[in-house]
């Protein structure tokens, strides 16, 4: 009878630490991940770590490019590009190499702490453009759906040196971005204060940027918080840069080149494989002058892909239980510790030793 008592007792056990596991598990899914690349970013860097000085003085220049370089800067001839889009492309391709020299001088850390130390840093950048392109066409047939765009055919007259050339630009801009945001600011602010920090600061950032470049609208604000919050997790859940890189990029190109859709109701003035009409009168669905970035049904599908990204398992990282203070080491009791305990007083009840027992043999002993 005893010790079919104690086998039962560790039964119980086992049941319900698998149980507080299994909830914990989802809990620990929906918190914000602490990726290694960010623990290398504490290890190595300086106090320079976090400085508000140095963010706010390079968002400066950022931002002042991506308003000056539109009025001065012509595309290339055989870059077949909008003006506006090559202006922001060279100032992304400043804002990468400032971030970088920023990290590296001033910083005292490495490009892997960026987010670039992953061996399969080229199949991450492929699952990334993947979801850009899936995540694209959603928005895309939607807005047909609704009736905002529809397209008049492909176009049979395109130049491959000139299709080449936009997707260089916009992998630029999409790492310019990418490795001002996430790699120098998630990751700095992450290691000196916590990664709610990070979030929270390179979120401002990037929705600053967008901002600058859509144009102001409550929604093109939304979503800029809305995109920073989704490559942030991105970066988070991966441990890596490349992912991030891999959506933006082709985001970019297929809505730009491939799908012919600019922002807002501006006709296309460069080569585009489909031809797309544009009817911004909707200015909630459409975006009005902002286009598909400053949509409500945008909105809707990066809210949905930031809840895919909550639910998905971290790679390469640890949860960080207290990631609204500063970074550190957490030891928490856990479920299995709490198994072991039951285990240890079932094998007692089995050998007749409890509580009580125990002590009297400690008396007679002494």
């Amino acid at each position: 009878m005893e010790e079919q008592k104690a086998v039962e007792v560790a039964d119980e056990g086992k049941e319900a630490a698998s149980c507080v596991c299994d909830k914990s598990g989802i809990k620990d899914r929906m918190a914000l991940p602490v990726p290694n690349v960010i623990k290398l970013a504490k290890e190595s860097g300086s106090s320079a770590l976090g400085s508000w000085v140095g963010l706010v003085l390079m968002v400066a220049v950022v931002a002042a490019l991506l308003v000056g370089l539109p009025m001065v800067l012509p595309v290339p001839s055989g870059m077949d590009l909008p003006h506006q889009g090559f202006a922001h492309i060279v100032a992304f391709a400043i804002a990468a190499c400032g971030g970088v020299l920023y990290v590296r001088v001033r910083e005292r850390r490495l490009e892997r702490s960026m987010g670039f130390a992953r061996n399969d840093g080229a199949a991450l950048c492929v699952v990334g453009a993947v979801a850009g392109v899936v995540g694209l066409m959603v928005v895309f047939a939607l807005f047909k759906g609704a009736g905002i765009v529809s397209d008049s055919g492909i176009s049979t007259q395109v130049s491959v040196i000139a299709l080449a050339l936009a997707f260089a630009g916009y992998v630029i801009l999409a790492l310019g971005q990418e490795v001002f945001c996430r790699g120098y600011v998630l990751t700095s602010f992450s290691a000196r204060y916590s990664v709610a920090v990070g979030m929270a600061v390179q979120t401002v950032v990037f929705t600053l940027f967008h901002v600058l470049i859509v144009g102001l609208s409550v929604f093109s604000v939304v979503n800029g918080v809305l995109m920073g919050v989704m490559f942030g997790l991105m970066f988070l859940k991966f441990g890596s840069i490349w992912p991030a890189i891999g959506f933006h990029s082709l985001w970019y190109f297929v809505q730009y080149i491939i799908l012919g859709v600019t922002s807002g109701a501006q006709a296309a003035s460069y080569t585009t494989i489909m031809t797309t009409t544009y009817d911004s009168s909707n200015v909630l669905l459409s975006g009005g002058a902002g286009g598909f970035e400053a949509s409500a049904l945008a909105a809707a599908v990066y809210a949905a892909a930031i809840v895919c990204l909550l639910v998905l398992k971290p790679r390469d990282a640890d949860i960080d239980s207290i990631a609204f203070v500063n970074l550190g080491e957490t030891i928490v009791i856990g479920a299995e510790d709490e198994a072991d305990e039951e285990e240890d007083e079932g094998a007692a009840d089995k050998r007749g030793c409890g509580e009580s027992g125990c002590k009297a043999d400690e008396k007679k002993e002494s």
